[in-house]
């Protein structure tokens, strides 16, 4: 019996927050779903919006990186480091310049973060589940989200052009929704 009173405690606590922030969580929910529905409405808008943060992001982390190391260039693994911040930032670089042959890198990623996405929805459907009875949507968009992914490895390379912008919006948009019910639930659940 006493291994099971922290597990009880976490359970209880976990739940507290989720009643107490459920507002937060609420906000979250619906600022996914905004977002999702103006990607799926312009999914090469947000193809070429996602590649090209993408790239400036390894750009710029490429740049730190790259100063990072010359002030370090007496430590351990100097090259490597230099090596590896020399590489972002002309990966950066090729996705700003070829944004559409940095889609097609993005998609593969983005079927990877799918996958993984799933993944966690089932571990916050599993959290969900003794403080709303509708953690079934967690575990839906957990589900959505891994034949997304499917889908998005089986037809590339041509809908890398549109298929990020799109994907990204549909799971954006099941998530707010399973966020979203799952805070109302939460708000409602007594302890």
């Amino acid at each position: 019996m006493p291994t099971s009173f922290p597990a009880a405690a976490t359970e209880t606590r976990l739940q507290r927050h989720l009643r107490d922030h459920w507002k937060s969580y609420a906000i979250q929910g619906v600022i996914a779903i905004i977002v999702g529905i103006l990607a799926i409405v312009a999914p090469f808008a947000a193809t070429l919006a996602t590649t090209l943060f993408v790239g400036w992001v390894l750009v710029i982390g490429g740049i730190l990186g790259i100063i990072s190391a010359v002030r370090a260039y007496a430590a351990p693994g100097f090259w490597a480091n230099l090596a590896l911040a020399v590489i972002s930032t002309l990966l950066g670089l090729s996705f700003i310049i070829f944004p559409l042959h940095g889609a097609i890198t993005l998609t593969w990623l983005l079927a990877i973060f799918l996958v993984l996405s799933g993944f966690m929805n089932f571990a916050i459907a599993r959290a969900f589940r003794s403080s709303t009875g509708r953690f079934w949507l967690v575990v839906l968009s957990g589900v959505i989200d891994i034949v997304l992914a499917l889908i998005l490895v089986f037809s590339l390379p041509l809908s890398a052009i549109w298929a990020i912008g799109l994907l990204v919006g549909i799971s954006l948009l099941t998530s707010g929704f399973s966020l979203l019910f799952a805070a109302i639930d939460a708000r409602n659940n007594p302890l």
